[in-house]
């Protein structure tokens, strides 16, 4: 297709009667395109509809494209969202159309998975979670129609089949996509979104002058955590500055305790797109900046403790598109992603998948949800081996673990084993040779090839303090630290 955007992917909604609206869509769609009524005298009992919504069969008649499910031909996933009505209850109709382009996908975390409320989807109704209900009120336009992305709604989440396929084309969605919309959560009842996003701009501004990157340019910057750590000694700790005051750190400390900065998930849709536009409340602010001042704020731990934000999520806003992207040297990721949470265990894996570069054994990760967690994990060993032709996946091991060599990605890893940032070991014992080893899948048993040279009489646990990077600086036991942070 060529020229401006295609006529399907512009639900056009028009007045057909008073208190009452419709759509038309592309004739291509005449199977789905069922005009959605709502008049403000039934809106309220639109929620109470005995009908629930059933995500329909792919239409046959379009070659191109198709509903809620990957296209053949392609893989390509295509959806809309057309809003319909200003008014509560929040409404939608499910298209579908043959690019990303003209969508917006929304990155947001579901929030309690019991706490739900109802949506409209072609008429009938879909439950969904509060904050996802909210984030779409937000979305909406007013008075005209708006493309969009949601899995929740998107993606048949009880089809395990469709879940698998659609997870492998999520990376796609969100890369392709113009904008990816962050949805952090709604305001608070004191108003502080709107503190908080000025006080972002306003440390932001200071660190752009500091570093010498004007704000626009922050963008295009690749590690930017690794650019603060280097330009600390010009940072004044931030309560030292002239800007701080404790209303500026009390709105941001209530904006980064937002359980959207944790999700595994999170990871994969803000890497995939520079262009990351995050709102809170009625509030919006470049996902750049919010990194930015994160890195600033825990570089500095004594700061930290002070105002409290060792209970915030910083560190998890700092790394996410810095030191956590690591496509080749996968299991560094896997192992910092271990401190993010996902509602799925399987998902520490299946979430990250479309960001591995996987040469050998990739067949193994393949997002497959009749797969249970201890299998999904022990594939993921099997796959470091094939792809890594190396044992060091059995160094992220607690030893608690059951089976024992299989890793729990699921459980916090940070600061668990001192070759942690994903440097290359400074031995190797067995010299060049490549491991030999076999994985019995039926007892769980991992069987591996070598030479007794003897027997160990002694272990401790090793102290953190002995372990340091090229600065100097020591790693002490806390989330909120990296290396050059000072202490």
């Amino acid at each position: 297709m060529s020229g401006g955007e295609p006529n399907l992917l512009k639900p056009v909604v028009t007045k057909s009667m008073p208190g009452r609206l419709s759509s038309t869509l592309n004739p291509c769609h005449s199977s789905i395109s069922k005009p959605l009524v709502l008049s403000s005298t039934n809106a309220n009992t639109g929620y109470k509809t005995p009908l629930l919504f059933k995500w329909p069969d792919p239409p046959r008649n379009c070659i191109n494209t198709r509903l809620c499910r990957p296209r053949r031909r392609s893989g390509y996933l295509n959806f809309c969202l057309a809003w319909k009505a200003i008014q509560s209850p929040v409404c939608c109709a499910l298209s579908i159309g043959p690019t990303y382009r003209y969508m917006k996908p929304i990155s947001y975390a579901w929030g309690n998975p019991k706490a739900k409320c109802p949506v409209i989807v072609d008429g009938k109704r879909l439950d969904v979670t509060v904050n996802l209900r909210t984030g779409l009120k937000h979305f909406r336009y007013h008075g005209r129609s708006r493309v969009l992305w949601v899995d929740a709604i998107c993606i048949n989440q009880t089809d395990i089949p469709e879940l698998g396929m659609q997870v492998t084309q999520m990376q796609k969605i969100y890369q392709k996509a113009k904008t990816v919309l962050i949805w952090v959560g709604a305001d608070s009842e004191d108003h502080q979104a709107r503190v908080a996003i000025d006080s972002i701009i306003t440390v932001l501004d200071f660190l752009s002058e500091r570093l010498g990157i004007p704000v626009p340019d922050l963008g295009s910057v690749d590690n930017l955590y690794q650019v603060m750590v280097k330009a600390r000694d010009i940072l004044p700790v931030p309560n030292e500055c002239d800007f701080s005051s404790e209303a500026l750190w009390k709105s941001l400390l209530w904006f980064y305790k937002h359980q959207y900065f944790t999700r595994v998930w999170a990871i994969q849709e803000v890497n995939a797109n520079k262009d990351r536009l995050l709102h809170c409340g009625l509030e919006k602010v470049m996902w750049d900046r919010v990194s930015l001042v994160a890195c600033y704020i825990t570089m500095e731990t004594a700061f930290s403790k002070a105002y409290g934000f060792t209970n915030a999520h910083c560190w998890c806003a700092a790394t996410v598109t810095t030191d956590l992207v690591q496509p080749r040297n996968w299991l560094l990721m896997l192992y910092l992603a271990s401190n993010y949470f996902s509602l799925d265990p399987r998902d520490v894996i299946y979430g990250l998948r479309g960001m591995m570069k996987i040469d050998k054994g990739a067949e193994l990760l393949k997002p497959d949800y009749t797969k249970s967690v201890d299998e999904v994990y022990r594939d993921t060993v099997e796959a470091a081996f094939v792809n890594f032709d190396t044992t060091d996946i059995l160094l992220y091991v607690k030893g608690t673990e059951n089976p024992s060599w299989v890793p729990r990605w699921e459980i916090p890893m940070l600061f668990r084993n001192p070759f942690r940032f994903g440097k290359p070991l400074p031995w190797r014992p067995a010299g060049e040779t490549n491991p030999v080893w076999n994985i019995d899948k039926k007892l769980n048993i991992l069987s591996l090839s070598g030479f007794i040279i003897g027997s160990i009489k002694f272990v401790e646990p090793y102290n953190k303090s002995y372990f340091r990077n090229e600065m100097g600086t020591q790693y002490i036991d806390s989330p909120l630290l990296w290396p050059g942070e000072r202490f």
